[in-house]
């Protein structure tokens, strides 16, 4: 019997795992809780790439104040990408990638990893590190999810108001982290 080796991400290849169809940000997790956001932008300009790969410069999470306790994470990249919102639903992911990502016996699982795609095509990919207490809060509206009895339409609808909403207004919400970089040239020491 042969096991599969691991996924291979090369940017200006297709990507090799199934893509978002609609244009737009989806954060998921991956194997062993590793938080994971797609960005479809079909058709992007150079300077959508550019902001990505200089990276966002804060972030934010709230708890959308809707029927289902919808998780809404929003980074905030440089123009012309802007703050892009991600509602986060748990209890849609698999049971045992929520588990590791809660599991928190081996530190707090602070890493997102972000994909750029242009259609089917990899553009660019980033690791960004977290603050841990942004990932505590994300836990607890996460658990907050998974405890409740909620319906589809109370989920669909939650995620449709919080789609509906301006992505300043939601920043301007949430609670903001200032995300450094390592080896900012910007930063003063």
């Amino acid at each position: 019997m042969s096991e599969a080796g691991p996924t291979v991400f090369s940017v200006g290849q297709k990507f090799p795992v199934p893509v978002p169809l609609n244009e737009g940000v989806r954060l998921s997790l991956w194997d062993a809780g590793t938080m994971t956001m797609i960005l479809q932008f079909p058709n992007m300009h150079s300077k959508e790439l550019k902001a990505f790969k200089h990276g966002f410069h804060r972030y934010g999470i709230m708890r959308a104040p809707t029927p289902f306790p919808l998780a809404v994470l929003t980074f905030d990249f440089p123009e012309p990408l802007g703050p892009l919102t991600c509602p986060f639903n748990a209890v849609i992911e698999p049971r045992k990638r929520i588990e590791e990502y809660l599991d928190t016996s081996g530190g707090v699982k602070n890493a997102l990893h972000l994909f750029m795609l242009d259609k089917d095509i990899l553009k660019a990919q980033r690791m960004s590190g977290l603050w841990p207490e942004f990932i505590l809060l994300l836990h607890d509206i996460v658990r907050e999810q998974l405890s409740g009895t909620f319906t589809p339409f109370e989920m669909e609808e939650s995620t449709q108001l919080i789609i509906g909403a301006s992505q300043h207004y939601i920043l301007s919400q949430s609670k903001i982290f200032k995300h450094e970089r390592i080896g900012n040239p910007h930063k003063k020491t």
